[in-house]
């Protein structure tokens, strides 16, 4: 009797021990709940974007989307994930333009029904080609020109230049290299307008990327010395390709435009010289002396411009060199513009340039 109920206690004990362990096993499951926010819903190819992991549960795998790690209820063969810990963030990045779709799975184990539970999010991401990911240009000129400096010596100098981006187009603006103020060394204005050597830099939103200029792939960034003259009398545009290692090309129109500005000045033979101001680089001056007798409400200017094809008026009205006649009186603005022939709707610089006359 006494052994029968030892046993009865041996095996009331069992089903003690059984379910204490069935219940410590239970105790380990998480229900999982998937859960992630990005950095960014859109980015540029080769540019990371960071996941941050929100989800619980035991086990975690991500699928970025692109291709061999993409998700399916099956799990294809081959696909690979990335499988952070609990509450570990991760960071991606995609080679190839498009929209992909990042999976999370959590998941956690039913050890007592021997049974996975799983939970899925879903978010996509745009990825854009960096080859339309131009944000700037800036030139050095490379031809060294010489300035006469306030003590009457030489000085050579080289200047850079900022572009401005337009849609497809660069525009780069800069003072005439043959102004008033520079000259060769024998003191001579410099007049010659096929000084358009450039050396340019492209700054992209990515390091990814190959440059060619008029279909010529030996362009080194920042390097690369660019002849923009005709030879003649201006600047030439130039067709730059900015390729993506995605393998996409895209192109921009680039031109450097002169500001426009007299060259010569002259009203009843007196000559004026042209004034800078260096605040805005846009903006010239010319002041002329004239005999207290002279008439100055109907003077005929006399007047060249540094870039042929400059048009000149004046209120609205067409300026013609030693035909059109102003009233002095009071100071007169004159509006300089220039376009680049072929591309006139695209490429157009204006300036103005104010003359005072006054009364000896």
């Amino acid at each position: 009797m006494r052994a029968h109920k030892i046993f009865i206690l041996l095996i009331l004990l069992s089903a003690l021990i059984i379910a204490a362990c069935e219940h410590t096993l239970n105790d380990y499951f998480v229900d999982p709940k998937a859960g992630f926010t990005l950095s960014a819903d859109e980015v540029f190819v080769y540019q990371t974007v960071d996941i941050i992991n929100q989800s619980e549960g035991q086990q975690f795998i991500l699928f970025s989307g692109q291709e061999g790690s993409e998700y399916d209820s099956l799990y294809t063969a081959g696909a690979v994930g990335i499988a952070p810990n609990n509450g570990e963030n991760f960071s991606i990045s995609y080679v190839k333009p498009g929209t992909y779709n990042i999976t999370l799975v959590a998941s956690g184990y039913r050890a007592n029904e021997k049974e996975t539970v799983t939970d899925i999010m879903q978010q996509s991401i745009t990825v854009k080609d960096s080859s339309k990911s131009i944000v700037g240009v800036t030139f050095l000129n490379m031809f060294s020109i010489t300035r006469i400096n306030r003590d009457g010596e030489p000085a050579f100098t080289n200047f850079t230049v900022e572009g401005v981006l337009m849609g497809d187009h660069i525009q780069v603006e800069m003072y005439s290299p043959w102004n008033p103020l520079v000259w060769d060394n024998n003191r001579n204005p410099i007049l010659n307008p096929a000084n358009g050597r450039f050396s340019p830099t492209f700054e992209l939103n990515t390091n990814y990327y190959s440059i060619s200029v008029e279909g010529s792939d030996e362009f080194e960034n920042g390097k690369t010395v660019l002849d923009f003259s005709d030879g003649v009398d201006r600047f030439v545009p130039k067709t730059v390709s900015i390729q993506s290692d995605a393998g996409s090309t895209k192109e921009y129109e680039l031109c450097i435009l002169q500001i426009p500005q007299f060259s010569t000045f002259t009203l009843g033979g007196i000559s004026g010289q042209v004034r800078y101001d260096f605040i805005d680089l846009k903006q010239f001056y010319v002041d002329l002396e004239v005999p207290a007798e002279t008439d100055v409400t109907a003077l005929v200017a006399d007047f060249s411009s540094f870039q042929p094809g400059t048009s000149v008026s004046v209120n609205g009205v067409p300026q013609e060199s030693g035909i059109t006649a102003n009233d002095y009186t009071e100071p007169v603005t004159f509006d300089l513009r220039f376009e680049q022939p072929g591309y006139e709707q695209v490429f157009y610089i204006d300036s103005k340039v104010q003359v005072t006359v006054v009364k000896q």
